[in-house]
């Protein structure tokens, strides 16, 4: 072939393709392949930035409906609807969350190659993807406590605890009723926990034991961390657990009854454990071996100190590959299966609300499951199912809370729950979503505070606590 001047060729090549193309000299002959253009840097900040923005005026809308409800002493079927619309605003907000996460990586929400990707290989997709699920499962839950309102179908006692639970929650009314946690509570728990749980250095008194990695940290680095949830209310633990045995405050029986803020609801642990447990990275059951007997559960079930380990969920979560200390290389999930050590001190936390917190994380992954097309998530449901070393889920909370569960986990978490599952043994007529509801909000909680911790940024968390002081 006859050779071409390169300037003349790219000219005409221009001209014929109405775009750059790719010459390659081969043999003396150019090869004209077409290449694409990644789009301009310019055109992507533009775009990222009006869907934010969109984002933002979204939440902004959200919060404006939820201003405008009035706090009257009936809270009508208007209310409700007006409270559904407000989480269903914060839905298509957080689906916008999901594009411009896709659209950073140059990745198209609608394409399904590229959503696979984005699952895969996007360290925030999980978390997206929990707190959409989430946000679902919340709409379709005021969806039907607006339907029993209509229906006249809903009992004053939930109407209570459901109502408590809307206005005091920072992703509801956010208004301060008493529910939630209070200094003097807070205070009791902690010292509580230090003074059952915790144990100090012998020689340098400043240094705690964290059960979890075995090892001594400084005062300042360690947390009374909740496992029901402060936000929850004493009512909620109620509603769920049935009545506590514990006064509320210590010594003082004309208080009343709650187990919210006393030691049973808690571990005294380092902040880098809680962190990991908060986020639903590892979590605890009973100390048994997989496959142990219905004599063995029992016999745990049955003891006065009930042992526990840790189980890795998300091993390959950003914060679980990491060290666990400088004077520790191995990787946080090596502590798969791990005793947790109390250090010769007999005081555990109840196994309701250790179970409530196992539990809470096998929902966050079922919604990680339900937004993904299967993966390592469903390999921890399978790996789940049939274990019996919690025994009857419905030694724990009320057996009508149970099916709830059951029906927003899917199958493959369902059953998880399934087995201890048995609507005609329950005590209460009818089966109830308010276990499930506290729970899900739990999950939007976390998913914000994860966000908020891994863009720097300050969160009130109300279920544990910095303990700073030297005493």
């Amino acid at each position: 072939m006859e050779s071409y001047d390169d300037e003349l060729l790219l000219i005409n090549c221009l001209k014929a393709f109405q775009e750059p193309v790719l010459l390659v000299r081969n043999n003396s002959v150019f090869i004209m392949s077409k290449i694409t253009i990644p789009e301009r840097s310019s055109s992507k900040t533009a775009l990222l930035g009006s869907i934010s923005q969109k984002k933002r005026q979204l939440e902004e809308e959200s919060v404006e409906i939820v201003k405008k409800i009035k706090l009257e002493k009936s809270y009508d079927l208007d209310y409700w609807r007006k409270l559904r619309e407000s989480e269903r605003i914060n839905l298509q907000a957080q689906r916008l969350e999901r594009k411009i996460s896709m659209i950073g990586m140059n990745l198209d929400d609608e394409n399904e190659a590229d959503i696979k990707q984005w699952e895969s290989e996007s360290k925030d997709a999980d978390g997206i993807i929990v707190k959409e699920q989430a946000l679902k499962a919340k709409v379709q839950q005021l969806e039907k406590q607006a339907k029993r309102i209509q229906a006249g179908s809903e009992d004053k006692k939930s109407a209570k605890v459901w109502m408590e639970f809307f206005m005091s929650s920072k992703l509801g009314m956010n208004i301060d009723i008493g529910v939630g946690r209070s200094d003097t509570l807070q205070k009791q728990f902690k010292e509580e926990l230090k003074t059952k749980m915790g144990t100090r250095h012998e020689s340098n008194p400043n240094y705690w034991w964290c059960p979890v990695v075995s090892d001594w940290f400084p005062q300042a680095a360690m947390k009374a961390g909740h496992l029901f949830p402060a936000r929850s209310g004493d009512d909620g633990m109620t509603a769920i657990f049935g009545p506590s045995e514990l006064d509320r405050l210590i010594d003082q029986p004309e208080k009343g009854k709650s187990e919210l803020f006393r030691a049973v609801n808690g571990i005294w642990w380092s902040a880098e454990a809680e962190d990991r447990f908060e986020r639903g990275e590892m979590c605890l059951v009973p100390d048994l071996q997989d496959n142990a007997t219905p004599a063995e559960v029992q016999a745990w079930q049955n003891a006065a100190t009930k042992d526990y380990k840790i189980r890795v969920v998300r091993p390959q979560a950003k914060k679980m590959l990491l060290a666990i200390s400088p004077n520790d290389l191995k990787l946080w999930t090596s502590l798969d299966n791990k005793n947790l050590d109390f250090k010769g001190k007999d005081f555990r936390p109840r196994a309701r609300y250790v179970y409530w917190a196992y539990l809470t994380t096998m929902l966050s992954l079922a919604y990680s499951e339900k937004g993904k097309d299967g993966g390592l998530h469903r390999q921890v449901a399978q790996a789940e199912v049939g274990k019996l070393y919690w025994g009857s889920a419905g030694s724990y909370m009320r057996k009508n809370m149970l099916p709830a569960f059951v029906e927003n986990m899917g199958h493959e978490f369902g059953q998880i729950v399934r087995p201890h599952t048995n609507v005609e043994e329950s005590e209460d007529a009818e089966a109830s979503d308010t276990g499930f509801t506290h729970m899900n909000e739990a999950i939007i909680h976390r998913e914000r505070k994860a966000k908020a911790q891994d863009l720097g940024e300050e969160e009130d968390d109300e279920d544990s606590d910095h303990d700073d002081d030297e005493n």
